[in-house]
């Protein structure tokens, strides 16, 4: 049977959709060479909570079900939880807690279902602030060996501190005119924050597929003007229903969208993610235009 082929942009995490099983010719013949870098892909839905956390929680589980080893990080401190959606028991404490004497390195990470992993603290930069240096280089060591035997993390933020450790972000954005230009700000700044980024959109509280593309059609062509980038249409979710969101997972799976700004030279991150997240836990006043300067290659 042939296979659909995904857009330029989707084909780098399209392998994480794909199960083992259909995968096993090309395992095979990619036995010798290095596992993929891991890959973070980050959920951000400034409106809606819960539809934030059960999308980033079907999301991943999908990741799960088609061989991926996924890692969620959760940094969106607004209930529910990924962990509550999961139905998994996770104390919402800080980095610095977990670093107490009656936690085992074991404990900072929880099982979900499907072999899924969550990261049990809130990745808080402020109170990871609080940590001495020899305490917070011991926890980034420990989480960037975890990252490691990861696949793929997949992040639920809504905060700007992280922008620029991120690449690939899937934004929400609502049909209304004052949540669309809320959300076209933050993807705004989300571009600003480094190069090569890739942005996702999943159009919401659309009455119809109609109301939903002509809001697409919009912030694209001020996103194209002013940004110079094309973002990926995911799909519509006009509901938080099992059907609408399954409907834009298959859209993510199968989608022919091709990003216009595909660079095919992308840079490579040398440095984990993790590794990367104690630049922003210092006791200073770094700017992400700093950060983001810093971090990128000559």
């Amino acid at each position: 049977m042939k296979k659909k082929r995904l857009g330029k942009g989707l084909e780098d995490i399209s392998h994480f959709f794909i199960s083992q099983d259909q995968n096993k010719e090309d395992t095979a013949a990619l036995a010798v060479e290095e596992r993929p870098k891991c890959h973070v892909l980050s959920v951000v839905d400034l409106f809606n909570p819960h539809r934030g956390a059960l999308f980033t929680s079907k999301l991943s589980l999908k990741f799960c079900k088609s061989g991926s080893r996924t890692l969620v990080v959760d940094t969106d401190t607004r209930f529910p939880s990924v962990a509550f959606t999961l139905g998994v028991s996770k104390p919402g404490y800080s980095l610095s807690h977990y670093f107490q004497d009656k936690y085992q390195p074991e404990d900072i990470l929880c099982p979900a279902p499907f072999g899924l992993k969550l990261l049990a603290p809130h990745l808080d930069t402020k109170y990871s602030s609080e940590m001495d240096k020899q305490a917070m280089a011991l926890l980034i060591e420990l989480l960037a060996s975890i990252e490691k035997d990861t696949d793929i993390i997949v992040l639920r933020h809504y905060k700007k501190e992280i922008l620029p450790l991120i690449k690939d972000v899937i934004f929400f954005v609502p049909v209304s005119h004052s949540s669309m230009i809320m959300a076209y700000r933050e993807i705004k700044t989300f571009i600003s924050a480094g190069d090569n980024k890739r942005v996702g959109l999943i159009i919401t509280d659309n009455e119809n597929e109609d109301i939903g593309r002509r809001a697409y059609d919009k912030i694209t062509e001020c996103l194209e003007i002013y940004c110079g980038i094309r973002p990926y249409l995911f799909g519509y979710l006009p509901d938080i229903s099992g059907h609408s969101i399954s409907a834009v997972l298959e859209g993510i799976e199968q989608s022919n969208y091709i990003h216009a700004n595909e660079n095919k030279d992308k840079e490579i991150d040398e440095d984990t993610f993790f590794g990367r997240l104690q630049y922003l836990t210092g006791k200073n006043n770094i700017t992400q235009g700093e950060i983001s300067r810093l971090l990128r290659k000559p």
